[in-house]
């Protein structure tokens, strides 16, 4: 019964004239290829096509904090290892192909609030990258929420759990700063 049905609709739709079905299906992958090459063949009409913006040079910081000074911070137990792996996959050749001067690690005892700001901001990545680079951060650490409607601040290893919604490192405002610092479009 069912295949009567498909058969006597698909009968009605090629006899009936407001039906523009075609006799074979077309393939709906060539289907949505025609269609965006269509797209981008009418939106170029009259606009000169410019080359993309490759990517001048590559940077990565990575940050991991496991363990910290205050005792009332529950340790993370992989952050130390997901950094250093991370770190030497982004340095790898085969894979991420980044200079390996071009990637800089802090790890718990090292990873204080100063430490990070200037990594981030001050010291290493805004001295080193342009805005045609692009810039790779990986952050593995605790956070709290901020007091005041502070959004999530991230907590260093020198960080005090009692104070962390207030001292600890505002996200946002990081990101930010970061980005505009660089002024990159690729972080």
């Amino acid at each position: 019964m069912l295949k009567g049905a498909i058969t006597l609709s698909a009968i009605y739709c090629l006899l009936h004239p407001s039906c523009n079905a075609p006799a074979m299906a077309e393939n709906p992958l060539v289907r949505m290829k025609n269609a965006a090459m269509s797209k981008v063949s009418n939106s170029s009409i009259g606009k000169k096509a410019g080359a993309a913006v490759e990517i001048r040079d590559k940077w990565g910081v990575f940050i991991g904090i496991g363990r910290y000074q205050d005792p009332g911070i529950k340790p993370l137990p992989f952050a130390f290892k997901n950094t250093g792996a991370l770190t030497e996959t982004f340095k790898n050749v085969g894979v991420g192909r980044f200079a390996p001067d071009h990637v800089i690690a802090v790890a718990n005892a090292a990873a204080t609030k100063e430490s990070i700001e200037n990594i981030l901001t001050d010291e290493w990545l805004c001295k080193k990258a342009l805005p045609e680079d692009l810039v790779v951060i990986y952050i593995c650490t605790r956070f709290v929420r901020g007091e005041s409607g502070r959004g999530i601040m991230l907590l260093a290893n020198d960080t005090k759990l009692e104070t962390a919604g207030i001292e600890g490192i505002p996200l946002s405002s990081l990101l930010s700063n970061v980005k505009r610092r660089l002024q990159s479009k690729r972080i």
